[in-house]
Parts: C-alpha cells; structure tokens; sequence
C-alpha cells in the first residue's frame, strides 16, 4: 500500500476524545495558540463519560500535523 501525497499546508481534521470537554478544550487552545481553528462538539457516550470533539485547522507540514 503507498502513503498517500500531501500538499502541505493544508486543512486537516482531528477527533480528541475524553473524560473532560472542557480540559479538552483548554489543551486545543494552548497546543493551537494563535493559529486558527473549530473546534464543535461531535458526540457523547450514551452514558456521558466520554465526549469527542471535532478539531479543525490548516497544518504546515508533516511534523505539525503529527
């Protein structure tokens, strides 16, 4: 199987999943500093221990998408 080609930079999309929407958020922030992004609420367990976030921003290289 071949890696695929990617141009960079590029939009690219991330899922974060975990106990704490919120410490969740805060580490996007701090990780992201000022470069742009969304960040939504994508879904929680059905007993609401775990919630995921749908992240979304524009990666430089290889590296930073990593």
């Amino acid at each position: 199987m071949s890696t695929p080609q990617i141009t960079y930079p590029c939009r690219w999309s991330f899922t974060l999943i975990g106990t704490d929407e919120t410490a969740m958020r805060a580490a996007a922030a701090e990780c992201l500093g000022t470069n742009a992004y969304r960040l939504n609420l994508s879904r929680q367990s059905r007993s609401g221990k775990y919630t995921s976030l749908h992240l979304d921003t524009e990666v430089s290289s290889e590296d930073e998408r990593n």
